[in-house]
């Protein structure tokens, strides 16, 4: 399982995420929906370690993962995919 806490993220001086709270389960599909330009990218790319958050937690498994790194996250088999042409 992985959870978000308060999540925020930030662009320079943009605001994009506030206190995001969200759990994908083991064994459910979680489905992340918007319109263009609402965060939904940039959310993943907080959860895989690539962009890194402003504040707020992330958890696999019920280990808190702080500010890991891309690769690290990769690792523990979290990573962003994108939609290629």
């Amino acid at each position: 399982m992985i959870e978000t806490t308060g999540l925020t993220l930030h662009y320079g001086g943009s605001q994009i995420l506030r206190g995001i709270d969200f759990t994908a389960r083991v064994g459910e599909v979680t489905c992340i929906m918007g319109t263009n330009g609402v965060g939904k990218t940039s959310f993943l790319k907080s959860l895989a370690g690539s962009h890194p958050r402003s504040g707020g937690g992330v958890r696999l498994d019920g280990e808190d993962l702080g500010r890991m790194r891309p690769q690290d996250m990769a690792a523990r088999g979290v990573g962003v995919v994108p939609q290629g042409g």
